[in-house]
């Protein structure tokens, strides 16, 4: 034994690897994957990053359909301003149908 290590040479060794064996077990209980914890918030991270996404979505297709909706706008709004004209056109017209007619019909 002399010529590679002492006995104590040999205890000190044996006691360091016992020891770093001691610590790495306890380094791997204080790891919180191994326990389950970090499992668990990942998913809980999972899951509301992909409910985000699905609004996301969501958005994006209300987005995407906006151009669509302010061009269906500028077409009812054109519509609008000529049946509004058209309205006025027959309005007067009413009105000078109702002088010719309703004095002719109370006798005049």
């Amino acid at each position: 034994m002399s010529e590679y290590m002492t006995w104590s040479e040999l205890v000190i060794s044996l006691l360091l690897l016992i020891g770093f064996g001691i610590l790495m077990k306890r380094m791997g209980q204080a790891n919180p994957e191994g326990t389950g914890k970090l499992g668990r918030k990942i998913g809980e991270v999972e899951r509301e990053v992909a409910s985000m996404d699905g609004r996301i979505r969501q958005i994006e297709r209300v987005v995407s359909e906006l151009p669509a909706i302010q061009h269906k706008q500028n077409d009812m709004a054109t519509q609008l301003s000529a049946t509004a004209s058209d309205v006025k056109l027959i309005a007067r017209q009413v009105d000078r149908l109702y002088d010719v007619i309703v004095p002719k019909g109370m006798g005049g």
